[in-house]
């Protein structure tokens, strides 16, 4: 779904690494790509590996859209799904979100209308095995959000769901 030509790509939590803004810059060099994460540590270890591979990509610390200004063309978030444990975790962002783990997702839907542009596309992915299907699309449709298409590959749980908004 993301296309080359100067288009403004954001990655909701970039993860330690960064993989998936570096994906698409590597793929698609023209395009803007912009990225964040809650924790310091991640954004500086992902803008460390974005220079080492010669990546112009724009990471911040934010939680969720705190620090994040403009609109972009695409909204990418693979949220933390697993339902709340009381475990401890280093870094609890990266895995839990709430009873039915879906906070996570909720919370970055309800934000996202304002940073999506006019036509604009998120590609939200998601784990199956820890959040029933149905439950997703609930989520999506209750949001305000229409589902394009559901990628997904043979032997995986994990789905991509390509949103638009109810307004495009």
């Amino acid at each position: 779904y993301i296309v080359d030509g100067n288009k403004k790509v954001f990655e909701m939590g970039v993860g330690h690494v960064g993989i998936i803004a570096q994906y698409i810059k590597k793929i698609y060099p023209s395009n803007i790509i912009s990225g964040c994460d809650i924790y310091e540590e991640f954004v500086q270890n992902s803008l460390y590996n974005a220079a080492f591979n010669n990546l112009e990509i724009n990471i911040c610390q934010s939680d969720y859209y705190e620090n994040i200004d403009g609109c972009f063309d695409y909204l990418i978030f693979n949220p933390p799904y697993l339902p709340l444990k009381d475990e401890k975790m280093d870094f609890p962002h990266t895995g839990y979100s709430g009873i039915d783990g879906m906070d996570a997702t909720r919370l970055f839907l309800s934000q996202s209308k304002t940073y999506l542009k006019s036509k604009g596309i998120i590609l939200l992915g998601i784990n199956c095995y820890y959040v029933p299907y149905e439950k997703q699309v609930s989520v999506i449709h209750s949001s305000g959000y229409s589902i394009k298409e559901v990628i997904s590959r043979r032997f995986s749980t994990s789905k991509v769901f390509v949103l638009t908004n109810n307004i495009n």
